[in-house]
């Protein structure tokens, strides 16, 4: 199973953002800051940790945006029909309930990586310049901008792993 990405040349065009072609895959995102840490989600929060047990807990199948079909969102491998969204800043697996704000709250779209080009940040539709970030190993919606220091960029930065 495998996810292809296809887009602008991502070494010259900051914020550009990453076309996924999707297939159907389980995937993994690791955190770029922290070797060994991936996005999971545990009691519904969402969070990064190393050795995550069980690993379906770190799974996600990356699916077309469900408020806009150029998104993505992250829909739960061992919890089908709940996918990844934020609310008052914070990142949750919830339950999907067909309404147009959770929708927009659960679809990202997919930019360069803020600490490498070689790797993606995800902001929120609903929310532009809003970044999913990792801070005391909970992911946050917050905004990133050029200016932000390395460590907030790196927060920010996540690869299929």
């Amino acid at each position: 199973m495998h996810v292809t990405w296809s887009g602008p040349n991502l070494a010259r065009t900051p914020l550009a953002v990453i076309a996924p072609a999707f297939t159907p895959a389980n995937v993994r995102f690791a955190a770029s800051a922290f070797s060994g840490s991936y996005i999971r989600h545990m009691d519904s929060r969402g969070r990064i940790d190393p050795n995550v047990s069980p690993l379906a807990d770190s799974q996600w199948r990356m699916v077309p945006g469900l408020a806009d079909p150029l998104g993505v969102s992250f829909e739960s491998v061992n919890f089908p029909g709940q996918y990844v969204r934020h609310r008052n800043g914070e990142v949750w697996k919830d339950a999907n309930d067909g309404t147009d704000l959770f929708k927009a709250d659960a679809t990202w779209r997919v930019r360069v990586g803020f600490a490498n080009a070689n790797q993606m940040s995800f902001e929120s539709i609903n929310f532009p310049g809003n970044f999913m970030r990792h801070g005391n190993s909970l992911l946050y919606s917050e905004p990133i901008r050029p200016t932000s220091s390395t460590t907030d960029k790196a927060d920010a930065t996540f690869f299929l792993n």
